[in-house]
């Protein structure tokens, strides 16, 4: 790990800092005793953890997987740890489930309420006992993990950093990382530009030109309302190539140039093959086998 963290520091002009991570709080597929579908990790096990993590100059991060329990009930039970200056902590919204469904069957969500309590917490904990700035990673690879995401609150004590990870191995994770990233270059960069080419070329007004650019939300909104029947009549493998094939077909249309009305059908069908190609992408993003994907109750 040293060796990974010294490879990490010779590409970054910020501070690498090694850590082992524990799930402390494990979300399990059976109740349990108190019907919470977790398991708390022992202390001494907790202990042991920290001690080689200390031996080797790493911090610790401490994982929790609520289950039917909650961040509250959890970080309390972990809070004898959150007092020491090394131990971060990490949640994972994939296995909370709240009241209902088994971790591990579907993807859970977390509300921004409970991520809150851990900032809350944490905030306390570290001007009580005087410690140094301490990280919260909360983890999201699906849009529905978070859904109200825009609620966390920001800190000026923590680091609060989402961590895009998910099931799969390294060469899977890598894959769709890539595959994410150039689907939102090639969708979005050259939209930025779109107003600009709009007033410098053809005259246009901001606010006309700003219109014009909204269409692609529009495109949108067509496909929210056709999806289930374009599902149907090409299964998802003829969506996401049709939506590719779209988005190809807006910018050769706005290439052409010639007249700005062009841009009408161009942003209108950009924005349908996006939303076709991207909600393809999204339910596929963890790799999953049709009976774990976030979509499924």
């Amino acid at each position: 790990m040293k060796k990974q963290a010294a490879a990490y520091a010779a590409v970054t002009d910020r501070r690498v800092i090694p850590a082992y991570e524990l799930v402390a709080i494990i979300g399990q597929p059976q109740p349990g005793r108190d019907g919470k579908y977790r398991r708390r990790e022992s202390y001494a096990v907790i202990d042991r953890m920290l001690r080689a993590a200390r031996a080797a100059g790493f911090k610790l991060i401490l994982d929790v997987q609520t289950g039917h329990s909650t961040v509250l009930a959890e970080l309390s039970y972990l809070a004898p740890y959150l007092q020491q200056p090394d131990v971060y902590v990490a949640l994972d919204p994939e296995f909370s489930m709240g009241d209902g469904g088994v971790p591990g069957q579907r993807i859970g969500t977390m509300r921004a309420d409970e991520v809150n309590d851990a900032i809350d917490i944490l905030e306390y904990v570290q001007e009580r006992y005087r410690l140094p700035r301490k990280v919260l990673m909360v983890h999201q690879f699906t849009m529905a993990m978070l859904p109200d995401k825009e609620r966390i609150w920001t800190s000026d004590a923590l680091d609060v950093v989402l961590v895009a990870d998910g099931f799969g191995g390294q060469a899977l994770k890598r894959h769709t990382y890539s595959m994410v990233l150039h689907q939102g270059a090639f969708a979005f960069s050259g939209l930025a530009f779109l107003p600009a080419y709009l007033v410098r070329d053809f005259g246009l007004g901001l606010s006309m030109a700003a219109a014009i650019v909204a269409l692609y939300g529009i495109g949108g909104f067509f496909y929210a309302f056709a999806a289930r029947r374009l599902l149907g009549a090409l299964g998802e493998s003829g969506i996401a190539l049709s939506g590719g094939i779209a988005m190809g077909a807006a910018w050769l249309l706005l290439a052409a140039g010639g007249s700005w009305l062009l841009a009408l059908p161009a942003c209108l069908i950009g924005g349908l093959g996006f939303y076709m190609l991207h909600g393809t992408l999204q339910t596929h993003a963890t790799q999953m086998v049709p009976g774990l994907r976030g979509t499924q109750g």
